[in-house]
């Protein structure tokens, strides 16, 4: 009985794979475009999420202090390592030794805080809110010493080794909160990775996208308060709010300039922003949120002119191609294996994408639908945006008479067969050679033979006449 449901749950999964194997798949991507307005910001990326795809980059590859965005990573390594984030810590002296360091160094610096005191006792999970929403310098570093083990330098160490492992080749971390260090460096790139990874995490999105978050009362605060996003595009009552925006992290200093990572999602179209070093004041000195205006300006746009179109379907006749043999009109029609959507600016044409196909050479039946009889590339700017097989759209039969007398015409036009004429010369010319050989031998032992034999001379018949009269 066991063996008889083994055989049907093996039949079932089967049919399964055979099923899927036969379900046509999209494909879907997007491309780079340049929007038609100025970028504010030194670096910025644009990414697509649903299709991994970044769709604007600029100086994406160029070192930038991270400011405040640092404190991204701050919050993966909390996650990581702290098992209960409801376990409550305290605020180290240390930690508001160290910011007193900081402003003696650069007496104008920019500190932000969530009004945190020494000793105080708070929960893991209200540092991270006080940090990723309103960038406080006290929560990192507070949770950098209990998660370093009462070390910075420790965390610091961890953030560089997990900014390794996520493959961020040019960031370098030298504190947990982000204040202006020559040496602390990452890229548009690099943080994009760094918050790709992040929101993967538990907790993560759902706190860096909270608009506010109320700390409950501590042994310093005997009432509750509130701390509220710095992204001023997730705040309903600022001019700058935009329905679409969600969280995740700011950061400003004056030699850091500002910065922003922000998730716009709208109409099942979800973008990650990273911008970096975008300048704090204008041309006038006046105070600018350039880096919300870049966000403002991309977002809109990505969201009113990209869309997804279709450039290949797998019911699409691509190519035709010549089956040697076939029992039908020796041709087999092919198509795309797999289809693809792109997210395309609607102001371009999809005709400036190439189609480039490839079909096997010496096709021959019989040929299964499906079979694998070619490639198709979609190219786009000189680069090849997309590659799938060309197969056959139906089977193709087998022509014996076809075969047979291709055989039969190939054969005489082979190279086997110059060389069976050849091997037949040779062995003609070999066997000829032999029987002369064989019968020179022949005649010359007949001679040496005769020459051997006694002479029996006969007396002359006139003497035996004249004897008889």
């Amino acid at each position: 009985m066991e063996m008889i449901k083994m055989k049907r749950f093996f039949a079932v999964c089967t049919v399964f794979v055979l099923m899927l194997s036969f379900m046509p798949s999209v494909h879907t991507e997007a491309v780079s475009f340049t929007p038609p307005f100025e970028v504010n910001s030194e670096s910025a990326v644009l990414y697509n999420i649903d299709t991994d795809t970044v769709i604007y980059s600029k100086n994406a590859d160029k070192q930038q202090a991270p400011a405040q965005l640092a404190q991204i990573m701050t919050a993966i390594v909390c996650i990581e390592n702290c098992n209960d984030l409801e376990t409550v810590v305290s605020c180290p002296d240390s930690v508001f030794t160290e910011f007193a360091e900081y402003r003696e160094k650069y007496p104008s610096i920019f500190i932000p805080v969530a009004d945190l005191e020494a000793n105080e006792d708070v929960s893991m999970k209200s540092l991270l809110y006080a940090m990723l929403l309103a960038s406080s310098t006290e929560a990192a570093g507070t949770i950098a010493y209990h998660i370093g083990n009462g070390s910075s330098k420790v965390f610091v160490e961890m953030m560089n080794a997990k900014a390794a492992d996520l493959g961020c080749t040019d960031t370098v971390f030298t504190n947990p909160h982000g204040l202006y260090d020559p040496q602390q460096l990452t890229t548009a790139n690099d943080m994009l990775k760094i918050v790709k990874y992040a929101l993967s995490l538990d907790q993560f999105e759902k706190i860096a996208t909270s608009p506010s978050y109320q700390m409950p009362a501590t042994n310093i605060h005997s009432e509750p308060w509130t701390v509220t996003h710095t992204n001023l595009m997730t705040i309903q009552d600022s001019e700058y709010y935009c329905s679409y925006a969600r969280g995740i992290k700011t950061g400003y200093g004056d030699e850091t300039g500002r910065a922003l990572v922000t998730k716009g999602s709208q109409n099942g179209n979800n973008h990650i922003l990273v911008l970096l070093n975008a300048p704090i004041d204008d041309a006038n000195g006046n105070s600018w949120y350039s880096h919300i205006e870049d966000a403002k300006n991309l977002l809109d746009w990505a969201f009113a002119n990209l869309s997804y179109k279709s450039v290949l379907t797998t019911e699409q006749e691509a190519q035709e191609a010549k089956v040697l043999w076939s029992a039908g009109d020796g041709f087999v029609i092919l198509k795309p294996q797999e289809g693809y959507k792109i997210l395309w600016d609607n102001t371009a044409s999809t005709s400036l994408i190439e189609t480039k196909t490839t079909v096997f050479d010496d096709i021959k039946a019989p040929v299964a639908e499906g079979d694998v009889l070619g490639k198709i590339q979609l190219v786009y700017s000189g680069n090849v945006i997309f590659e799938t097989n060309l197969v056959a759209s139906k089977s193709v039969e087998l022509s014996k008479s076809k075969y047979w007398a291709s055989m039969f015409t190939g054969f005489f036009k082979s190279k086997w067969f110059g060389l069976s004429i050849l091997f037949a010369l040779i062995l003609s010319a070999i066997y000829v050679s032999y029987y002369v050989y064989q019968y020179r031998n022949m005649l010359n032992a007949r001679r040496k033979a005769l020459a051997s034999r006694p002479q029996n001379r006969r007396p002359p018949q006139n003497m035996n006449r004249n004897r008889k009269r």
